[in-house]
Protein backbone atom coordinates (compact mmCIF):
# COMPACT_ATOMS: atom_id res chain seq x y z
CA UNK A 1 0.00 0.00 0.00
CA UNK A 2 3.00 2.37 0.93
CA UNK A 3 6.72 2.11 -0.07
CA UNK A 4 8.56 0.62 2.40
CA UNK A 5 12.43 1.85 2.70
CA UNK A 6 15.66 1.22 4.30
CA UNK A 7 16.31 2.70 7.45
CA UNK A 8 19.37 4.50 6.41
CA UNK A 9 22.22 2.90 3.52
CA UNK A 10 24.56 0.48 5.97
CA UNK A 11 21.91 -0.95 8.40
CA UNK A 12 20.56 -4.90 7.62
CA UNK A 13 17.07 -5.69 8.07
CA UNK A 14 15.27 -8.73 8.65
CA UNK A 15 12.34 -9.54 6.30
CA UNK A 16 9.12 -11.85 7.26
CA UNK A 17 6.54 -12.87 4.71
CA UNK A 18 3.77 -15.10 5.39
CA UNK A 19 0.24 -15.76 3.33
CA UNK A 20 -2.69 -15.73 3.94
CA UNK A 21 -1.86 -12.14 5.13
CA UNK A 22 -4.33 -10.69 7.68
CA UNK A 23 -3.55 -6.91 7.92
CA UNK A 24 -4.06 -7.12 12.34
CA UNK A 25 -1.47 -9.58 13.97
CA UNK A 26 -2.38 -9.39 17.82
CA UNK A 27 1.04 -12.16 18.91
CA UNK A 28 3.69 -12.65 16.61
CA UNK A 29 4.85 -15.67 18.50
CA UNK A 30 1.42 -17.48 18.97
CA UNK A 31 -0.27 -16.15 15.62
CA UNK A 32 -3.59 -18.47 15.50
CA UNK A 33 -4.30 -19.95 11.96
CA UNK A 34 -7.04 -22.69 10.97
CA UNK A 35 -6.86 -24.65 8.01
CA UNK A 36 -10.89 -24.80 6.46
CA UNK A 37 -12.62 -27.73 7.78
CA UNK A 38 -14.33 -27.43 4.07
CA UNK A 39 -12.00 -27.14 1.03
CA UNK A 40 -13.70 -28.11 -1.58
CA UNK A 41 -13.93 -24.74 -3.73
CA UNK A 42 -10.53 -23.89 -4.73
CA UNK A 43 -10.29 -20.35 -2.56
CA UNK A 44 -11.02 -22.51 0.88
CA UNK A 45 -8.48 -24.82 -0.16
CA UNK A 46 -5.78 -22.65 -1.34
CA UNK A 47 -6.13 -20.35 1.87
CA UNK A 48 -5.64 -23.44 4.05
CA UNK A 49 -1.93 -23.52 2.51
CA UNK A 50 -0.16 -21.17 5.12
CA UNK A 51 3.54 -20.48 3.86
CA UNK A 52 6.23 -18.89 5.56
CA UNK A 53 9.76 -17.32 4.56
CA UNK A 54 12.16 -15.22 6.44
CA UNK A 55 15.64 -13.46 5.35
CA UNK A 56 17.89 -12.65 8.19
CA UNK A 57 20.54 -9.26 8.23
CA UNK A 58 19.43 -8.16 4.64
CA UNK A 59 22.25 -5.59 3.26
CA UNK A 60 20.41 -2.22 2.26
CA UNK A 61 20.53 -2.34 -1.62
CA UNK A 62 18.47 -0.97 -4.89
CA UNK A 63 18.27 -4.83 -5.72
CA UNK A 64 14.66 -6.31 -4.58
CA UNK A 65 15.13 -8.79 -1.45
CA UNK A 66 14.20 -12.52 -2.15
CA UNK A 67 12.58 -14.40 0.22
CA UNK A 68 11.88 -18.19 -0.90
CA UNK A 69 8.51 -18.94 0.94
CA UNK A 70 8.16 -22.69 2.74
CA UNK A 71 5.02 -24.22 3.06
CA UNK A 72 4.50 -24.66 6.76
CA UNK A 73 1.07 -26.67 6.47
CA UNK A 74 1.65 -30.59 5.46
CA UNK A 75 -0.80 -32.08 2.61
CA UNK A 76 -2.49 -35.19 2.03
CA UNK A 77 -3.68 -37.05 -0.67
CA UNK A 78 -6.10 -39.91 -1.30
CA UNK A 79 -7.05 -41.46 -4.60
CA UNK A 80 -9.88 -44.09 -4.35
CA UNK A 81 -9.24 -47.17 -6.20
CA UNK A 82 -12.13 -49.80 -6.77
CA UNK A 83 -11.55 -53.24 -6.14
CA UNK A 84 -13.98 -56.28 -6.89
CA UNK A 85 -17.54 -55.67 -6.71
CA UNK A 86 -16.77 -51.61 -7.06
CA UNK A 87 -16.93 -49.74 -10.79
CA UNK A 88 -15.06 -46.00 -11.05
CA UNK A 89 -18.49 -44.87 -11.33
CA UNK A 90 -19.36 -46.46 -8.31
CA UNK A 91 -16.83 -44.67 -6.73
CA UNK A 92 -17.15 -40.99 -8.88
CA UNK A 93 -20.21 -40.59 -6.49
CA UNK A 94 -18.36 -41.64 -3.07
CA UNK A 95 -18.05 -38.97 -0.62
CA UNK A 96 -14.50 -38.80 0.60
CA UNK A 97 -13.54 -36.98 4.35
CA UNK A 98 -10.55 -36.67 6.31
CA UNK A 99 -11.25 -37.14 10.21
CA UNK A 100 -9.69 -36.73 13.52
CA UNK A 101 -7.43 -34.17 12.50
CA UNK A 102 -7.13 -30.76 14.57
CA UNK A 103 -7.35 -28.44 12.15
CA UNK A 104 -6.23 -24.87 13.96
CA UNK A 105 -2.80 -23.96 15.12
CA UNK A 106 -0.18 -21.77 16.61
CA UNK A 107 2.20 -20.10 14.28
CA UNK A 108 5.53 -18.82 15.55
CA UNK A 109 5.50 -15.79 12.41
CA UNK A 110 9.59 -15.00 13.68
CA UNK A 111 10.71 -18.75 13.69
CA UNK A 112 8.01 -20.69 11.39
CA UNK A 113 7.19 -23.35 14.27
CA UNK A 114 3.76 -24.53 14.02
CA UNK A 115 1.81 -26.23 17.13
CA UNK A 116 -1.49 -28.01 16.23
CA UNK A 117 -3.92 -27.29 18.54
CA UNK A 118 -8.15 -27.67 19.14
CA UNK A 119 -10.45 -30.51 19.02
CA UNK A 120 -10.03 -33.33 16.42
CA UNK A 121 -12.47 -32.51 13.28
CA UNK A 122 -13.30 -33.91 9.91
CA UNK A 123 -11.95 -31.90 6.92
CA UNK A 124 -13.76 -32.26 3.57
CA UNK A 125 -10.79 -32.19 1.14
CA UNK A 126 -10.28 -30.71 -1.96
CA UNK A 127 -11.41 -32.84 -5.34
CA UNK A 128 -9.71 -32.77 -8.85
CA UNK A 129 -8.91 -35.24 -11.36
CA UNK A 130 -9.33 -38.18 -9.19
CA UNK A 131 -7.34 -37.05 -6.29
CA UNK A 132 -8.62 -35.90 -2.66
CA UNK A 133 -6.34 -33.42 -1.43
CA UNK A 134 -6.17 -31.22 1.48
CA UNK A 135 -3.64 -28.79 3.86
CA UNK A 136 -3.32 -29.96 7.40
CA UNK A 137 -1.94 -28.95 10.88
CA UNK A 138 0.97 -30.73 11.12
CA UNK A 139 0.37 -33.47 14.20
CA UNK A 140 1.07 -37.05 14.78
CA UNK A 141 -2.15 -39.41 14.07
CA UNK A 142 -1.89 -42.41 16.28
CA UNK A 143 -4.85 -45.56 14.93
CA UNK A 144 -7.05 -42.39 14.11
CA UNK A 145 -10.09 -42.47 11.69
CA UNK A 146 -7.88 -40.91 8.87
CA UNK A 147 -10.08 -41.18 5.90
CA UNK A 148 -13.83 -41.72 5.96
CA UNK A 149 -15.59 -42.66 2.45
CA UNK A 150 -19.32 -43.50 2.02
CA UNK A 151 -20.67 -45.44 -0.93
CA UNK A 152 -23.56 -47.02 -1.81
CA UNK A 153 -25.44 -45.79 1.54
CA UNK A 154 -22.73 -47.39 3.70
CA UNK A 155 -19.87 -45.74 5.51
CA UNK A 156 -16.57 -46.82 5.94
CA UNK A 157 -13.60 -45.87 8.23
CA UNK A 158 -9.98 -46.41 7.05
CA UNK A 159 -7.85 -45.74 10.50
CA UNK A 160 -4.03 -45.51 10.74
CA UNK A 161 -1.02 -44.00 12.12
CA UNK A 162 0.90 -41.08 10.54
CA UNK A 163 3.14 -37.72 11.64
CA UNK A 164 1.81 -35.18 9.22
CA UNK A 165 5.20 -32.82 8.58
CA UNK A 166 4.96 -29.54 7.32
CA UNK A 167 6.55 -28.72 3.81
CA UNK A 168 5.75 -33.03 2.69
CA UNK A 169 2.46 -34.08 0.70
CA UNK A 170 1.71 -37.88 2.09
CA UNK A 171 -0.16 -40.40 -0.40
CA UNK A 172 -2.33 -42.67 0.32
CA UNK A 173 -4.09 -45.00 -2.41
CA UNK A 174 -7.21 -46.28 -1.20
CA UNK A 175 -8.66 -49.79 -2.43
CA UNK A 176 -12.09 -50.28 -1.83
CA UNK A 177 -13.25 -53.97 -2.05
CA UNK A 178 -16.63 -54.95 -1.77
CA UNK A 179 -16.96 -58.78 -0.77
CA UNK A 180 -19.74 -61.27 1.39
CA UNK A 181 -18.57 -59.90 4.53
CA UNK A 182 -19.17 -56.46 3.59
CA UNK A 183 -15.85 -54.18 2.46
CA UNK A 184 -12.80 -54.77 2.36
CA UNK A 185 -10.01 -51.75 2.34
CA UNK A 186 -6.13 -52.00 1.98
CA UNK A 187 -3.71 -49.15 1.66
CA UNK A 188 -0.61 -48.75 -0.07
CA UNK A 189 2.58 -47.85 1.84
CA UNK A 190 3.17 -43.93 2.11
CA UNK A 191 4.80 -41.91 -0.50
CA UNK A 192 6.74 -38.90 0.33
CA UNK A 193 6.95 -36.29 -2.14
CA UNK A 194 10.51 -34.65 -1.85
CA UNK A 195 9.79 -31.72 -3.89
CA UNK A 196 10.11 -28.70 -2.17
CA UNK A 197 6.77 -26.15 -3.48
CA UNK A 198 8.42 -23.03 -2.15
CA UNK A 199 9.42 -20.05 -4.38
CA UNK A 200 10.41 -16.88 -4.33
CA UNK A 201 8.65 -13.55 -3.74
CA UNK A 202 10.03 -10.38 -5.30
Amino acid sequence: AKPIYWADANTRADFYCYSPYTASVSSVSDYLFAVGTNQSTADAYKSSDFLWGKVSGAQPSTEPVGITLDHKMSRLSVTVVAGNGYSADDLNVAAVTIGSVKTEAKINLATGAVTAQGDAREVIPNYSEGEYSAYLVPQALNDADLVKIVVGGRTYMLKQSITLEGGKLHKCAVTVTKTDQGINISVSDWIVDSVDYGGVLE
